[in-house]
């Protein structure tokens, strides 16, 4: 009995054994808890990109896992970047944004269009005759657009060192332009519109052109200098900025051509004052082919036959000289004399039928400018005299004589 107990004991025993191990061997099969026998496994879950062609750089197309760091060929760059290659595979070319040169980005191209427009709207001003720097604002304007780009070159990190150069060259040369051509053009519109106006308007109109002038000459030698001091400052920067973007090498000499202009525009104005100006007695004065002197004014009395009166006139010697080559006429009627205290010209008239002595020399001497035809190279002279009333206290006295050709010369001049 005992002997059986111990038999079927050791019986259970394996039979626990054997259905531990055929239970861990299904589990390790992955087979779940109580599936029958019969029960089919399932296959993992398949990957979300499973199946899906791989993305490749260059076709044009934004596709799964390009950024500009990838593939900027079809991202594109943000601006101020470009694009760069950096090897080529069976996907592509494998491309990434990059800090574009200098020369490359949209500011330097500005810069170039904004100089370039810069130039050209300045040579149309001056070409224009412009006097006042509130008419080239459209050259102030691109200026203004140049510095603007070039901040934005600083704020992206590039030297600006040969646009800065530039900015300033452009900026001081187009001011200095500006200031030196107005007031030579504002000099010249003066004397031009004053023409044809009274001579002592005209005169006045000459002597503030010449003042003009003078002053704009002065700052034309300082504005010479300062540009010449910039012109030496760096010439690294210098020639970029002239190679970049085609600064005027030599552009410190700008002040220096408009001061010639200066310069001889205020000669002009000083020969034009020396013709209208008035003259002085014993001086020869040109006028066109013609010169004239007068010499030392007098006066002579003379009564009338009939009724005794007495006239008074001012005797005004007289020589001209022919210097052209054809032949002119020149006479007494060419003269006036200005009367102060009528505010009218006197002409010039022959003396009265008189026996008073100075009338009597003047026939006998035959002293009177003759209207007459002067030959090339020939020279005539004589008395002019001119009836002047009671202006007799009137000092000193202001003579013109019309010119052959239509000039005038003006004689002040007071009687000895």
């Amino acid at each position: 009995m005992v002997g059986l107990s111990k038999t079927l004991i050791l019986a259970l025993g394996l039979a626990a054994v054997l259905l531990l191990a055929f239970g861990c061997l299904g589990a390790g099969n992955g087979a779940p808890p109580n599936a029958g026998a019969n029960a089919s496994v399932q296959p993992p879950p398949a990957s979300p990109n499973a199946g899906a062609p791989a993305s490749i750089c260059g076709n044009g197309k934004v596709e799964a896992g390009e950024t500009s760091a990838t593939c900027c060929l079809d991202t594109s760059c943000p601006q101020g970047q470009t694009c760069a290659i950096f090897n080529v595979s069976e996907r592509g070319p494998q491309s990434g944004c990059v800090k574009a040169a200098k020369n490359e980005t949209a500011q330097v191209q500005q810069i170039r269009t904004e100089y370039a427009q810069m130039k050209a709207d300045l040579q149309a001003w001056m070409d224009a005759n412009q006097t006042s720097p509130l008419t080239a604002q459209t050259v102030f304007a691109h200026l203004r657009d140049m510095n603007a780009s070039i901040s934005g070159l600083e704020q992206a990190g590039y030297d600006t060192a040969d646009e800065l150069y530039l900015y300033e060259a452009a900026d001081m040369s187009s001011y200095d332009a500006i200031d030196l051509a107005g007031r030579l053009h504002a000099a010249q519109k003066r004397v031009d519109q004053s023409r044809g106006l009274a001579r002592e308007r005209y005169l006045n109109a000459l002597n503030l052109s010449m003042q003009d002038t003078q002053d704009a000459i002065i700052d034309a030698k300082l504005y010479g200098t300062r540009l010449t001091a910039l012109w030496n400052a760096d010439p690294v920067a210098r020639m970029q900025a002239v190679r970049l973007y085609g600064l005027e090498e030599n552009f410190y000499q700008i002040p220096i051509g408009l001061q010639a202009e200066l310069e001889d525009y205020q000669k002009a104005l000083k020969l034009e004052f020396a013709r209208e100006a008035p003259h002085n007695q014993n001086e020869w004065v040109q006028s066109g082919d013609m010169r004239i002197r007068l010499s030392s004014l007098r006066w002579a009395s003379c009564a009338r036959s009939g009724n005794g009166a007495t006239i008074t006139y001012l005797v005004i010697p007289a020589e001209v000289e022919n210097q052209g080559d054809s032949e002119v006429s020149f006479g007494p009627s060419a003269f006036r004399v200005r009367d102060w205290q009528k505010n009218q010209y006197s002409p010039a008239a022959p003396p009265v039928n008189s026996t008073s002595a100075d009338c009597v020399e003047y026939e006998e001497q035959h002293a009177g400018l003759n209207a007459q035809a002067l030959l090339p190279g020939s020279r005539a002279g004589g008395e002019v005299w001119v009836d002047v009333g009671s202006g007799r206290g009137a000092r000193p006295w202001e003579i013109y004589a019309d010119m052959p050709g239509g000039g005038q010369v003006l004689f002040r001049i007071t009687p000895s």
